[in-house]
């Protein structure tokens, strides 16, 4: 039943941050967008998805080659106390 719930609250913010956006996007004298603003804005989803993508070929590169490996048992580890 909770479930339930939440997921009806869930769908009914949606719908009110619809109806909003869609109120104030189409009101008269809305915002009006400018070409440098949809530029700047391809930029930022561009450069966003680049860092994306890089951060997990990264993750993938580390796994694969064994970054990610706990140390195994038999190493030695050195002790602080005696340097």
């Amino acid at each position: 039943m909770g479930k339930w719930i939440l997921l009806l609250s869930l769908v009914a913010l949606l719908v009110v941050a619809a109806v909003f956006s869609y109120t104030i996007w189409s009101a008269p004298g809305g915002a009006e967008v400018s070409a440098n603003a949809y530029i700047a804005m391809a930029l930022g989803v561009i450069v966003t998805m680049a860092v994306a993508v890089g951060l997990m070929s990264l993750t993938f590169y580390s796994d694969r080659h064994g970054y990610d490996e706990s140390a195994s048992p038999e190493q030695e580890t050195r002790d602080p106390k005696n340097g």
